[in-house]
């Protein structure tokens, strides 16, 4: 990853940490007086972040699922991935339906991995590259175009219903049982 994308990653972090214990109005206060100091149009940032909203979505699909915008970090800890590959269909789910407005995206590639694996605090696995196509031999993610993923339904239902995994319950591994003697 270059430098500027680690930096801007890092400003990411520093903002969200800063606003995060704060109240909604305390937030849009502090924002908007960011804003005016640093000499920005909110108009033309929001056109902008539609712009890319839509290019990344690479089509007209709607991704409007009726999830709570949270952190990527907070969102990880509540679904507590246990495998990389877990990990992955967890940031497809997360650019797709929780993500903030600007950062949604319907395909995700190796970037977007190593991007928010490092914002959610995640070890970058060795073998990041392979990562997607083995995530997609998993059943996970389907393949949209080359170099680019898109969650499917049993990742969707990974993420949205099994996740985090527990013991007990549904999730829990069925134990085999002994055969019955005569």
């Amino acid at each position: 990853m270059n430098e500027q994308v680690e930096k801007e990653i890092e400003a990411i972090k520093t903002v969200l940490n800063a606003l995060e214990p704060l109240d909604e109005e305390t937030r849009s206060n502090v924002l908007e007086y960011v804003l005016k100091k640093l000499k920005l149009d909110i108009g033309q940032l929001t056109n902008n972040n539609q712009g890319i909203a839509a290019d990344t979505n690479g089509g007209s699909e709607s991704n409007s699922e009726p999830e709570t915008t949270i952190h990527i970090e907070k969102f990880k800890d509540q679904k507590q991935p246990k495998t990389d590959m877990e990990m992955a269909v967890l940031v497809a789910y997360y650019l797709q339906y929780v993500a903030p407005q600007g950062e949604k995206k319907l395909v995700i590639t190796t970037e977007d991995l190593d991007t928010y694996f490092k914002i959610a605090s995640y070890p970058i696995p060795a073998a990041i590259n392979q990562l997607l196509t083995n995530t997609k031999n998993a059943g996970y993610i389907d393949q949209s175009a080359h170099g680019q993923y898109k969650l499917n339904a049993v990742g969707y239902n990974l993420v949205k219903h099994n996740m985090p995994r527990t013991d007990s319950g549904k999730n829990r591994k069925r134990k085999k049982r002994a055969p019955n003697k005569k």
